[in-house]
């Protein structure tokens, strides 16, 4: 009995074993296809990319491009290098980033996938505070990158910046110290006192101060580019306190540390002086 029941159990362990064998050999070969399968339709994909590439499913249905103001949607597809039609995969980040350094009037580019295969670009650009005059026409930008004139908008109403020939750089690179800080000083105006900023007119630069020229009144402010700059903020204060007055052809003086030095007309001066003289003697 026990031999009879040791054949049996021996008999069944070879079926079993030859079931694994069998279900492992299935198992090997249903992996080899799949694996065969895999490598023939990256192949086909090879051979056949444009074809692929053609379909609806993996191609960009719609670009749409918002923030530009100064860059035209044809200057952003320039640089994505994409259009309408394109398979998803040549979107290049990296590509693209590295075209948007070369593009002076960008200051970022960024690119995200939306429903219904589309492509959403938001751009932000550098922002121009000062219209330049001189030796080279162009801009300057709030963090003092020299631009050259090329805007698709019409935005004349930048303050004009007058320097003389050969103290500004080549389109594309920075602005000297004074320079850039006239320029940032202005973004900030612009920022906090929106209407201080529409009554500059121009600034130019002498041989050690800048001056900037109100369009509201015959007036000049005098300062020092990137000194006591908080006193900017006392400015619309004292302006409107002289337009109360009704008093024009005014200096401000902002070299000083804690004051806004007025200097009124001489003829003005002198008829204060006259009345006050005239008081006495009454």
């Amino acid at each position: 009995m026990s031999d009879l029941h040791s054949q049996w159990a021996e008999a069944t362990w070879q079926q079993l074993l030859q079931s694994r064998r069998k279900r492992d050999r299935k198992r090997h070969v249903g992996l080899l296809l799949l694996l065969v399968s895999v490598l023939s339709a990256v192949a086909l994909g090879i051979r056949h990319r444009e074809w692929i590439a053609s379909w609806p499913v993996f191609t960009i249905h719609a670009i749409e491009v918002s923030g530009n103001h100064t860059v035209s949607f044809a200057e952003v597809l320039q640089i994505l290098d994409l259009q309408v039609g394109d398979p998803w995969w040549r979107v290049k980040s990296a590509q693209i980033q590295e075209r948007v350094r070369q593009q002076p009037r960008l200051r970022n580019l960024t690119e995200r996938y939306a429903w219904f295969h589309r492509l959403r670009v938001e751009v932000e650009e550098r922002e121009s505070t000062l219209s330049v005059l001189g030796s080279i026409g162009g801009e300057l930008t709030r963090d003092g990158l020299f631009l050259p004139s090329e805007r698709i908008r019409d935005d004349t109403d930048l303050p004009i910046l007058r320097v003389t020939p050969g103290t500004l750089p080549v389109p594309g690179s920075r602005a000297d110290r004074p320079v850039a800080a006239v320029a940032r000083l202005v973004g900030d105006i612009r920022e906090r006192h929106p209407d201080l900023w529409l009554d500059l007119s121009e600034f130019e630069f002498t041989d050690v101060d800048a001056r900037a020229y109100l369009r509201s009144r015959r007036g000049v402010i005098v300062f020092r580019p990137g000194v006591h700059e908080e006193l900017w903020d006392l400015v619309p204060a004292v302006l409107g306190d002289l337009e109360r007055h009704d008093r024009s052809d005014i200096v401000l003086d902002l070299r000083f540390r804690d004051r806004i030095v007025v200097h009124l007309p001489e003829t003005l001066v002198a008829d204060t002086l006259r009345a006050r003289s005239s008081t006495v003697r009454t």
